[in-house]
């Protein structure tokens, strides 16, 4: 069984190692070519390429997919199978080229939360559940047959950049698992529901900031949902990123009259909102590190409030 992997980020590793250390020919990696992160030029590999580096697996930089000299190339490896994870849309002209398909992996329960930030919307909308699909690619956005689901639960801390790394490694027993079913000669791929569908649209820029005229509850999921690179705020006009919330919709703090302004209690900040305040374990200053919440407190900083 010869196999190409697509892939960009880091939730793709695991699947990567996996299939590295299975009985299957892992024959390259397909990824983006580096950015460049200095004026020198230099290339800092991305985690995933720099796995494969240290595993020799050749890794082949294509950035425009339809070029023909890349098509080409890909047809002579005969692959019998793509798996792609966290990566761009795959054109039509190469869904073709393998025996048995491409096998998509996706971070929920699909049809729900199609798209490109399925993690981050189902914590921002203070989900329950989360889930894993494997799927056949096909021209549509997350709209192929589906192979495999596995569903998890959630409670009210987890936070993105911890459910990233899970699923990313429980991702890698279902790629697994899939290939096994889709090169089964009795394998029939399940049609996804044309109910219950939504998407999961990019991570604006602009969702990262968060002022308090809302919903304490909402607050924390949002801040938990996008723990990379994190959500901020003011504080004596400067930007305050805030990590480790968690909510208090029942209680009352008489001296916090407006909103944005916060006491300390129990080593945590209080911040008051619209409704309730929301808990703040941790919080980082632009170009410092992340601090707790005492040695915040310990700054004796001039009183102001988070806005």
């Amino acid at each position: 069984m010869n196999i190409v992997f697509f892939g960009n980020g880091s939730f793709g590793m695991p699947s990567l190692k996996k299939l590295y250390n299975s009985n299957y020919k892992l024959l390259c990696l397909i990824s983006n070519t580096p950015k460049s992160k200095s004026r020198k030029k230099n290339q800092k590999l991305p985690i995933l390429q720099k796995t494969a580096n240290d595993l020799n697996i050749e890794i082949i930089n294509q950035d425009v997919l339809t070029d023909i000299n890349f098509i080409n190339n890909l047809k002579s490896l005969n692959p019998d199978l793509f798996i792609v994870v966290s990566y761009k849309i795959i054109p039509g002209i190469l869904l073709d080229i393998p025996k048995y398909g491409s096998i998509n992996l996706h971070a929920s329960m699909l049809p729900k939360y199609r798209g490109s930030s399925p993690i981050q919307r189902a914590l921002i909308n203070g989900e329950k559940e989360i889930g894993l699909t494997t799927f056949l690619l096909n021209s549509g956005i997350d709209k192929g047959d589906i192979i495999a689901q596995k569903k998890y639960k959630l409670n009210d801390r987890n936070t993105y950049t911890e459910l990233h790394d899970k699923l990313a490694v429980k991702g890698s027993q279902i790629i697994i698992d899939s290939i096994e079913s889709v090169t089964s000669k009795d394998f029939v791929p399940k049609k996804q529901s044309n109910t219950k569908i939504s998407y999961a649209k990019k991570i604006n820029k602009n969702e990262y900031r968060i002022t308090f005229d809302a919903n304490a509850f909402n607050l924390h999921n949002k801040i938990r949902g996008l723990t990379f690179p994190g959500c901020y705020c003011y504080y004596l006009n400067k930007r305050v990123k805030l990590f480790n919330t968690y909510y208090d919709n029942d209680i009352s703090i008489d001296l916090l009259k407006n909103i944005g302004d916060f006491t300390f209690e129990n080593n945590s900040i209080y911040i008051k909102c619209k409704k309730g305040f929301l808990i703040v374990n941790e919080v980082q200053f632009e170009g410092k590190k992340i601090i707790k919440a005492i040695d915040f407190k310990n700054m004796n900083l001039k009183k102001d409030f988070f806005n």
